[in-house]
């Protein structure tokens, strides 16, 4: 019955496309051929590419992608051809089937058991199920994998879920991709028993629990893909078993992992290792000295997550190595001279690993006066050595980068002027300069022939002075500069004011697709500490700052607009650069500064750095009075009714009612507290930690 319905299914279908029936005389037994017919009705085969539309009036052996051999159909070859549906069951009927290639369609529902043990497949890719980027393959692998004959086990790129099943027979395969997919559980210790498997990718899927591959069950294992650069397979934990040295390994991948423990020094048999990929991992331990006998070794990347030590193992034997990534490691120590004997390096990152002391000179290129060409990066095109206790200036012969395009030393304690050397760099795309103690002026920068610049950050360091430096000539008159090189321009933090930004149209800025940001600056002015004495009668406070000029109108000055502020509350009237204290019977003391803008940068708000005035008149003192108490993260005072603790900017940080006041994560830092009693005020500067 079953039959005579499908010979119907099949009848109707020709019928639909003018075709004559299909001859009973076939080339294939039947079952093969109805096999056949039920995978194109299935799958939707009258929609299929036409390079691979089937006509079912011809015999199979005319069909795109079937190849028969002694009768029987052995490969069935249709990747990227408009698959679409559930795979029917009768497929595992092709008992004599060697290649089953179906990748890049979009093949969904349950997976037939029986394609899994077919006993002569060879060739079983059903990798890269999709429909619009939507992974459509979301089943699991069914219980029993028995493929004696199967070399080639790919499945990638899908979204299988579920548990890789316990009873796995493969003993031919070579190479098994499952990565990227959602296959979840702990990895079963059958899956190591491949004795001629030489790729293993496994990476970027949701494995979870101890691993415990035994390496010596894959004797022939070149490449272990484990971790993911994507998800990974954060899940995992546990230690590599050590019979992965003796493997003659060329690719190492295991990142985004929770796997961990030592690296050994017999990391060195892996003489033919290329890519050693360990990022985003929790290794820890120093790093062994035989890593510097890798020699084919291209790409280490071990930074994000793991811990190793240092010192860093001398690496300059690995004339082949281009990617050097140890961000984030305790390393320490000052940045290794023999990095610039490296000279395959276009990738140095050493970011956030306690290094300290200078930036090497040698590291750059010769400049062609140097008869020693041994030395110098001349390939690199991104350093990295943000977020470490570097000092001093930027050397002057990096200035010599002729291909580097990111140059990355934010969070640092450099000093020096930087922009003449960088300035030099002709394929500098990201500058990231921040955080440091940079200082003087920017010099021509932003106007300088450096179209390759689209990311530049200086925030936070003490550059000041004009952002441009000359006036600009459209049409016989003159026009604000409004064309920076950088996309993206941050200048935050820095000691700039109003008139820096005088030659520049930041209106103009976002109509030409460029971001600048600039809404704060470092406090202006100098701190001061004013006590108003017995016949005081006026104390004038002055906040006065350059204001810009208007070269759109005849360069008249365009007036900056003050507000002053007690104790972070605004004054109400107090809109003068300077603004008086009477020094009557009950002075206003307490913290003064003042807020100013402008109408030429209208996001930014400069602010003056803190006035503290006190006054023997109202019992204020500043000095380290005996009832102040410090002790631990507590600061107390006796018999205070409320606590103020302000940062040296003036700003208010925290509040507390009563005699003491709890504080915790703060940085180490001068701050100034305030207790109130009896209506009386009485200060003290004091350094927390």
């Amino acid at each position: 019955m079953k039959r005579f319905l499908t010979l119907l299914t099949i009848v109707a279908t020709l019928g639909m496309f003018g075709q004559c029936p299909v001859k009973s005389q076939t080339t294939i037994p039947e079952n093969e051929k109805n096999a056949l017919i039920d995978f194109y009705n299935q799958c939707d085969g009258k929609n299929w590419t036409n390079s691979h539309k089937w006509d079912l009036s011809q015999d199979p052996s005319k069909w795109n992608g079937v190849v028969i051999k002694d009768g029987h159909v052995i490969e069935l070859d249709l990747w990227f051809s408009g698959v679409k549906g559930q795979l029917p069951q009768s497929l595992s009927t092709l008992k004599e089937l060697t290649k089953l290639e179906l990748s890049c369609n979009s093949i969904s529902g349950n997976l037939p058991e029986g394609i899994f043990v077919l006993p002569k497949l060879n060739y079983l890719n059903l990798s890269m199920q999709n429909i619009g980027g939507q992974k459509t393959l979301t089943s699991s692998l069914p219980k029993n994998i028995n493929l004696p004959s199967c070399e080639c086990f790919y499945l990638n790129d899908n979204a299988l879920s579920g548990r890789l099943p316990e009873n796995v027979t493969l003993p031919k395969v070579q190479w098994i991709l499952l990565n990227n997919n959602n296959l979840k559980g702990q990895i079963p210790a059958t899956w190591s028993n491949f004795p001629n498997l030489i790729l293993y990718a496994l990476y970027d899927n949701e494995f979870e629990g101890d691993i415990n591959f035994d390496f010596s069950k894959m004797p022939l294992l070149r490449e272990f893909l484990l971790g993911g650069s994507k998800k990974g397979n954060k899940g995992l934990t546990g230690t590599l078993d050590k019979s992965i040295y003796k493997l003659n390994l060329i690719q190492l991948e295991i990142q985004n992992t929770g796997i961990g423990g030592h690296l050994e020094e017999e990391i060195g048999n892996w003489q033919h290792m290329s890519r050693l990929l360990l990022y985003g991992s929790k290794f820890s331990g120093k790093l062994p000295q035989s890593l510097g006998d890798m020699l084919d070794l291209e790409i280490l990347n071990i930074a994000g997550g793991n811990q190793f030590e240092g010192p860093l193992p001398n690496l300059s034997k690995l004339r082949k190595l281009r990617r050097l990534i140890i961000s984030g490691n305790p390393i320490g120590g000052k940045i290794p001279s023999f990095l610039s004997q490296m000279k395959s390096l276009i990738e140095l990152r050493m970011g956030s690993c306690n290094l300290e002391g200078n930036l090497p000179a040698e590291i750059a290129p010769d400049n062609g006066d140097n008869q020693d060409q041994t030395q110098g990066l001349d390939n690199c095109f991104e350093l990295d050595f943000s977020d470490n206790n570097l000092e001093g200036t930027i050397p002057e012969s990096w200035g010599n980068f002729q291909n580097l395009s990111t140059l990355n030393l934010r969070g640092n304690k450099l000093s020096g002027n930087p922009i003449a050397t960088v300035m030099k760099i002709p394929s500098i795309g990201i500058l990231l300069l921040n955080d440091n103690q940079f200082n003087g002026e920017l010099s021509t920068l932003l106007e300088e022939d450096l179209p390759s610049l689209g990311n530049c950050n200086i925030s936070n360091n003490h550059f000041y002075g004009p952002l441009v430096t000359q006036r600009y000539t459209y049409n016989g008159a003159d026009e604000p500069f409004n064309k920076f090189y950088p996309a993206k321009l941050v200048i935050t933090g820095n000691d700039f004011n109003f008139k820096s930004f005088e030659n520049v149209g930041l209106n103009n800025m976002e109509d030409n697709n460029y971001e600048v940001v600039y809404d704060s600056m470092n406090p202006y002015g100098q701190e001061l500490q004013v006590e108003i004495k017995e016949g005081d009668k006026q104390l004038e406070l002055n906040a006065i700052t350059d204001e810009p000029i208007d070269i759109n109108d005849g360069d008249k000055i365009i007036p900056n607009q003050y507000q002053w502020y007690l104790d972070e509350k605004p004054i109400k009237g107090a809109t003068n650069k300077t603004y008086s204290i009477q020094c009557d019977n009950n002075p206003a003391t307490g913290i003064y500064h003042c807020k100013v803008k402008n109408k030429i940068a209208p996001n930014l708000t400069l602010q003056s750095k803190p006035i503290i005035v006190t006054s023997k008149l109202s019992a204020v003192k500043i000095n380290n009075d005996s009832k102040w108490i410090c002790n631990g993260k507590t600061i107390k005072y006796s018999e205070a009714s409320e606590i103020y603790l302000y940062n040296m900017n003036g700003d208010k940080i925290m509040h507390a009612i009563g005699e003491e006041l709890e504080y915790d994560n703060l940085s180490a830092n001068n701050y100034i507290a305030i207790a109130i009693i009896n209506d009386t005020k009485t200060a003290t500067k004091l350094y927390l930690k």
